[in-house]
């Protein structure tokens, strides 16, 4: 076969590839009428009175309709806003990944007795070691300021 040759273009072929296209893509789209925000998104979220949420209505009985589904909606998002912004412990009844593992469970097995000598070990410094702290404090500053 000559590189110069073109080959003939079968159009009942690329009609029916086409159209299987098509048919797949019809298959698996969805069509989303619910719109969300993003709760994992960092920065300020301002809930306002977004055309994507709310439309605006003419009669009064389409009005008080309107504004109990409007507080019903913003009270949706700030909940999720506020569960997005809480810890994985408050979030999950158990760690998810491994890493959060480690710190799950975050609370003492036992209460320090503050008074009970053999469990509670204070810091205690006497005067030398006030003094050196105070000395080492005032050669850092002297570092940082020249």
């Amino acid at each position: 076969m000559n590189l110069n040759e073109t080959k003939d273009v079968n159009y009942v072929h690329q009609t029916e590839i086409m159209t299987e296209t098509i048919q797949k893509e019809l298959r698996h789209q969805k069509l989303y009428t619910h719109y969300g925000i993003n709760p994992f998104k960092k920065g300020k979220k301002l809930l306002t009175n977004n055309r994507m949420f709310f439309k605006f209505v003419h009669s009064q009985k389409n009005r008080i309709k309107y504004n109990v589904m409007r507080k019903r909606i913003v009270k949706h998002f700030l909940e999720v806003l506020r569960r997005a912004a809480l810890e994985p412990t408050k979030k999950y009844l158990e760690a998810q990944t491994e890493n959060q593992e480690y710190g799950w469970i975050s609370q003492p097995l036992m209460d320090i007795d503050r008074s009970d000598r053999r469990f509670y070990y204070p810091k205690i410094s006497c005067e030398m070691t006030q003094f050196a702290g105070q000395l080492w404090k005032q050669k850092e500053q002297e570092k940082l300021n020249a």
